[in-house]
């Protein structure tokens, strides 16, 4: 066997195809797209019958996900095994956080890498390598993992989704640490409901998948996680703004004050805002679990850089212009953050703001309650995919309640009219993307990169020159 694959486009005939059960169709349904057959097919009963007429080995298994990741770690010689590896979930703050921690690593001289929303990026290369999901299918991520293995990394920081938990994509991967940063509304077009949400996100945390575990206690749900890891013997360190094993003292633009079980120390910060400061935290408990002195975190996390397009102040020539924030903030409570830490002490705050379709709906108009801290909410289009844009933006719209809300459905028109109505001193935060290069409508993915069009209307604000 040279591989295992799960897209039927993929198919050779030394490899053994795994034909998963889909939301829509079945995977054995694409046989008729291979290219050529399988040396063997592992499936579920469904499958089985769909692939009936197909002559070849056929192995049937209760849950052929669950099998998967497992299978595909064997397959590349366990490359997880052989580095420190750790994970991050939660609704907000995992890309910050694992890319935090690859900065701190290579202070510390080790061979980082981060992989998750933005690819996988390795340390000392600008260019990640993109992959569609912030964490990639099992028979992807394993080899992705042992390419960075060979590649000569030591320490890899992951993202991990609760989509990827509740479809087995980790699975065959034991963490040093695992990290929980919240949960907050969203993914509920998925999950049935919140608890079903912290379910997902809790596989991460079960026996066998992390050694040690990381959570902020700062909700309901973190301190549920937390009870119960201490109830099974997994060591486990808590943080949180005002409880917690490494508690918020005090926090400035530039630096967090942190009490660590009783040991003082001032932690730099690349952005301002209380949920940087808990990322920052959250990054340097985890290096405290391995093996990184208290007195030493300081140093290494002042290498950290700021992540793109999570709380990114985009250059102005000088103070005598408006300020632009992008962030990829697409939850009610991620926006309610983010513009709590954009909000200038004198000027006015300007939000742009939408929600992607085909996704929880019912977090739509709370993102525009939320929105409702700012001055100004110009509501346009985010990636509407397959729904009516209009539909969105009004379900967004619906929700703000104190603000000047002004509809632009063409998000560059968007942008260029929130600068427009800008003034010296004023902040506009451009939220949902982030760092995202593309907008999509239906089948079609449009070239769009908020930080590029900011920067540009910001130019014409200032000179006309764009």
């Amino acid at each position: 066997m040279r591989d295992i694959v799960i897209d039927a486009r993929r198919i050779n005939s030394g490899c053994v195809w795994f034909a998963l059960p889909g939301a829509d169709r079945h995977g054995a349904s694409f046989l008729d797209q291979a290219p050529e057959l399988p040396m063997a097919i592992i499936t579920d009963d469904a499958g089985r019958r769909l692939l009936a007429p197909y002559a070849g080995p056929i192995f049937v298994v209760a849950d052929p996900r669950a099998a998967l990741g497992p299978a595909c770690a064997w397959l590349y010689d366990f490359p997880a095994a052989a580095m420190t590896m750790v994970a991050v979930t939660g609704t907000n703050g995992k890309t910050s956080v694992t890319h935090f921690l690859a900065d701190a690593w290579r202070a510390c001289g080790h061979a980082g890498a981060v992989l998750g929303t933005l690819g996988l990026q390795i340390s000392g290369n600008d260019e990640p390598v993109e992959f569609g999901f912030t964490t990639p299918e099992a028979d992807t991520l394993q080899r992705v993992l042992r390419k960075a293995h060979d590649l000569g990394v030591s320490h890899m920081a992951m993202e991990v989704s609760s989509h990827a938990l509740a479809l087995h994509r980790a699975d065959g991967i034991e963490f040093d640490v695992a990290v929980f940063t919240n949960l907050s509304q969203d993914h509920l077009d998925y999950h049935t409901d919140m608890e079903d949400y912290f379910n997902a996100k809790s596989r991460l945390f079960a026996d066998g998948r992390c050694r040690r575990a990381v959570v902020c206690v700062d909700d309901e749900w973190g301190r549920r996680l937390a009870a119960d890891l201490a109830a099974r013997d997994i060591p486990v360190l808590t943080y949180g703004l005002s409880d917690g094993d490494w508690r918020i003292i005090s926090r400035t633009g530039s630096a967090v004050s942190v009490d660590a079980s009783g040991t003082k120390v001032e932690l730099p910060t690349v952005s301002r805002g209380e949920f940087t400061a808990l990322n920052v935290v959250a990054a340097a408990a985890t290096l405290s679990m391995l093996a990184v002195a208290v007195g030493e975190l300081p140093h290494v996390l002042g290498a950290c850089r700021p992540v793109p397009g999570r709380m990114e102040v985009l250059a102005s020539p000088s103070a005598q212009h408006p300020q632009v924030v992008v962030d990829y903030a697409h939850s009610p409570d991620a926006v309610a953050r983010v513009l709590s830490a954009a909000r200038p002490e004198q000027g006015r705050l300007i939000a742009v703001l939408g929600a992607g379709g085909g996704r929880d709906r019912g977090k739509r108009p709370l993102m525009g309650a939320a929105a409702s801290v700012a001055d100004v909410v110009v509501v346009t289009d985010d990636n509407p995919r397959d729904e009516n844009p209009a539909e969105i933006r009004a379900a967004v719209i619906g929700g703000v309640t104190s603000a000047d809300v002004r509809e632009v459905a063409d998000r560059r028109e968007a942008i260029h009219s929130a600068l427009s109505l800008a003034r010296t001193g004023d902040v506009v935060a451009i939220l949902g993307k982030g760092a995202e290069r593309g907008q999509q409508y239906g089948s079609e993915v449009r070239e769009f990169d908020d930080r590029e069009v900011a920067a540009c209307a910001l130019a014409e604000w200032v000179d006309g020159s764009c």
